[in-house]
This record gives structure tokens, sequence and C-alpha cells, in this order.
């Protein structure tokens, strides 16, 4: 099969003769006497088109027989016209010839070689097998864009085998035979299957877009020609709109992002505290009303509406601690020294084994929490309550809650938490049977 992508990359419409077509699942692989598809390899996709009339998919080459793949038959021994999706094949040129100047160079100025090349459909990515700066990154970058500037022949040839061993060439593997040589004068020749440019100025521009660590090497992103030109467009858009957002010139745009951020995390410190006296005050008002209560019931029950999960579970956590608080320092301190929230440690003679604290939410249901109740005790380990081993387990609770109120939702023996669908009032009725 003759390769006409190999004599010329800028060959956009060819003739060709059908040679045989099979069925692949539900396409068609056609092969032809000759091609200017270019087949998938070297880090390169395939190239697409229309071929016959038809459009062709994908192209690929097996044991040197190329195939393309298209959404119906060509009948074998006619002729066909073929027309490559230039744009697209263009794209992947500028791409692929403005990586090979930065890996040359690459490999000139910092000894490091090409370990793995992709070229995606957004972005190209490099990987080379040692530590590149920012600094680097910029010298790179700049001296490649020079090459662009110089608008140096790009030679793409095939060396007779016996001459192969006295070129210089980047290769990822040790090759022999015919070899296909890309070469770029005074920056990088490399061997390579893939389409490129004819000059490095057709490349326009190169742009390096990122350079991270990667598995103890570099990987480097970077965009060239079109790509690069409307990634900057992209950018700049973006740039400009935060300008009229932050009422900032576009120079001004970082530090006034920098401002912003700084005032917003003073600001959610200043939230966090004072949700945190919000809850801490609720926990003392509930700790004053149950001082008037009965405490015959075995649980509390406890509706907190206006609270979100993270809140509710706060809430509840602080209310447990706040008893167990009061019993663990009952007799330290004389009763008229107690505030009346202090005093409920002395008054639970009958303390409840467990409170539910619930919020209904926007939905029409509501949120749940429970947690038994311990006395803190100052034996080791400090940070774990004692709990008696007749103690409710809340799981239990939970999995009727969950059931009888289309709800879902669990945790620890200690410790559960879930949402429901029925309203607080249904979720109350239900808990009832626990009292």
């Amino acid at each position: 099969m003759e390769k006409l992508y190999d004599q010329d990359s800028h060959l956009r419409f060819f003739t060709a003769k059908v040679l045989s077509c099979e069925e692949a699942g539900s396409l068609h692989a056609i092969i032809l006497n000759r091609t200017a598809f270019y087949p998938e390899g070297g880090g390169q996709p395939a190239d697409t088109g229309m071929l016959g009339g038809l459009r062709v998919t994908d192209v690929q080459e097996r044991q040197g027989t190329i195939f393309h793949l298209v959404g119906g038959p060509l009948e074998p021994g006619s002729d066909v016209e073929g027309a490559i999706d230039w744009d697209l094949r263009f794209s992947r040129m500028q791409q692929h010839s403005g990586e090979h100047i930065v890996s040359g160079l690459v490999g000139r100025m910092f000894g490091f070689d090409n370990v793995g090349f992709h070229l995606g459909s957004d972005v190209v990515t490099v990987d080379f097998n040692g530590v590149l700066s920012d600094t680097d990154l910029e010298r790179i970058e700049h001296l490649a864009n020079a090459a662009v500037y110089e608008n140096l022949e790009v030679e793409a040839f095939t060396p007779a085998p016996q001459d192969l061993s006295g070129l210089s060439y980047r290769s990822k593997i040790a090759l022999d035979g015919n070899v296909r040589i890309v070469r770029i004068p005074g920056y990088d020749a490399c061997a390579c299957c893939g389409m490129h440019v004819a000059r490095t100025g057709e490349i326009g521009l190169i742009k390096l877009l990122s350079g991270r660590r990667h598995k103890g090497g570099t990987r480097l992103e970077m965009l060239c020609g079109y790509r690069a030109l409307q990634d900057f467009a992209a950018r700049h858009r973006d740039m400009s709109e935060m300008s009229v957002l932050l009422s900032a010139r576009l120079p001004d745009v970082p530090a006034a992002v920098k401002r912003l951020m700084t005032e917003n995390d003073s600001l959610k410190k200043e939230l966090a505290a004072m949700r945190e006296k919000r809850l801490s005050d609720m926990v003392s008002e509930t700790c004053t009303l149950w001082l008037a209560k009965e405490k015959s019931a075995s649980g509390w029950v406890i509706s907190k509406d206006g609270l979100e999960p993270s809140e509710l579970r706060r809430f509840t956590l602080l209310l447990t601690e706040r008893i167990s608080i009061a019993d663990s320092d009952e007799g330290a301190i004389s009763e008229s020294e107690k505030r009346p929230d202090e005093r409920i440690g002395n008054e639970l003679r009958r303390r409840p084994d467990w409170l539910i604290a619930l919020s209904a939410n926007a939905g029409g249901g509501c949120y749940y929490v429970a947690a038994r109740t311990s006395v803190r005790k100052p034996v080791l380990p400090p940070t774990k309550p004692a709990v008696a081993e007749s103690a409710i387990d809340l799981r239990q609770l939970a999995k009727v809650l969950n059931s009888a109120c289309k709800g879902r939702g669990g945790g620890t023996p200690e410790l559960v938490q879930g949402s429901l669908e029925a309203d607080r009032m249904q979720a109350e009725n239900v808990l009832h049977s626990f009292l």
C-alpha cells in the first residue's frame, strides 16, 4: 500500500482503488491500494474524513496493512475519492511538531528523556524523567517559540539502514531497519512515524500550560497553534469577566481575588463562632426547660427546627456533653453557685438513657440525630464515656424510625443520624414507643 501521507503531510484529497471490503461489527473495514489517511500510531490519533461518500471514523494499521473503518460497504475494484478532515489533521500536526521542539530542548538543555506522549483532544501531555522548575519551563517556552519564528524546515526522511547508526536521534527503544526520522535543524531529531508541519512557522505558537511532579519526573501540559490561541482567548474572556465582577483592572485581578479570599476566611470564622454561640445558647435553653419537666421517660425527644444536619449533630453532641459535665461535676460546687442548666446533673436522678433531636427540613420531612447519655468519670481513657450494658442500642431506634417514616441513616450504638420523608410530628409519634 502506498502511504501518501508519508510523501506529503499536506495532501488533503486523493483517489484510490478499493482492494477489499469486510464487515467489522456495525462498520466496514476498507483496504485501499494507496491512502492519505494517517493510521493511529506514535502517540497521534488516526485521521478522519470521507471515503467514497462514507464517513471514515477510524484508521488502523495491522502488520503493514491499513484498514479504513467506514459506515457502509464499498465495492472492491472501484475507484473512490478520499478527503481528509484537514482542520483536525493540521491541528494535530501543530501539536506534534511543537512537542518535538520542546522535547528536543529539554533533552539538550537538561538531559531528560521524553518517556510519555499523549496528543489528546483538549491538551497535549508529555512526561520527562527529570524534574523541571517553573524557571526551566519559562526558558524552554521562550526558546521553543524562537524555533517557531525561525520558520525552519521540518525534515522527514528514512535513511538507509547502514546509515542509521551514524545518526544522533531520540528514540524510546533501540531501532534498526527502515526508521523514519523527523528532524528540526538545531533543535531535535527523533524517530517518529507521525504527521508534522512542513516548516516550524506553521506551528504558530507554543504554550506550556503547566508542569507538575509525576512519578519522579515532570508531566508537562502544552498547546500549540490554533488550540493555544483558542485557550488564550478563553482565559482572556474569563479574566475580563472577573475584572468586571471585582471592579478591578485586569492586572489587579489576582490581588483582588486574594483580598476577597482573606475577607471570606474572616467572615467564615465569625459565622462559625456565631453558630457555635447560637447552638450553645440553644443547649442551655433546652437544659433549663428540662428542669421543669417530669423525669420518668427513658429518653428525650427534642424539636429544633431550622437546623441543618451538621448543626443538629453539633447541638446533640453539645447537649450530651453538657449533661455529662453536669453529672461528673455533681457535688463539686454548691447548688446556689450553679446556673440552672448546670443543675441538670443533680436534678436527673433518673437520667434518660438517650436523647434525639429532630429538625424539619424544606422538603416536608425532617432530620434526626440521636445520642446516648452517659456520665464522664475520671478514669482512663478519659474520652470514653461509661455506658451501662443495658443501655439502648440506638441503631435499633434508627431502624424503626427509617422503616416507619421512609428514612435513611444509621451509625453506632451510641450515635445515629439520618433523614426522614415523614414530617416531625409523625416521627415524634413513632418515638413514643421508646419512651
